[in-house]
């Protein structure tokens, strides 16, 4: 099958809950990097006082590789527009379409899910 035909106001609510979803996660995403960015800044100024008052080198290597979440909102919101905006009652999706906006299976949630993961709650005590 590589096509389907959906009622607009269920598709509607459906990717309407998974951008909300996605809102979710990217902000608990954020919370958690800006954390996890915090301790490495703070653990940076800590070994360049030391080293000030040691008198040894300051430190040369930078901060650990910390990913920037990024939030995809627009393209939900594009589609969420599109829908509000169509006069059809029922919509044609391909399985394409289909995967992404009822699945939530979009070309970039493998790299926002593994970004994302780095920052959850139990992942946030990362050694530095």
């Amino acid at each position: 099958m590589n096509k389907v035909t959906v009622q607009s106001k269920a598709l509607l609510n459906k990717i309407s809950r998974n951008r909300d979803r996605h809102q979710e996660d990217f902000d608990e995403a954020m919370t958690g990097y800006m954390k996890d960015f915090r301790k490495a800044l703070e653990l940076k100024l800590t070994q360049i006082g030391q080293a000030e008052e040691s008198g040894d080198n300051i430190p040369s290597q930078g901060f650990p590789d910390l990913p920037v979440p990024r939030e995809h909102l627009t393209e939900y919101d594009r589609v969420i527009q599109m829908i509000e905006m169509s006069v059809e009652h029922q919509i044609e999706l391909s399985s394409v379409e289909f995967a992404q906006y009822v699945q939530d299976d979009w070309a970039w949630k493998p790299a926002f899910v593994a970004t994302s993961s780095n920052y959850k709650k139990s992942s946030t005590d990362i050694l530095f």
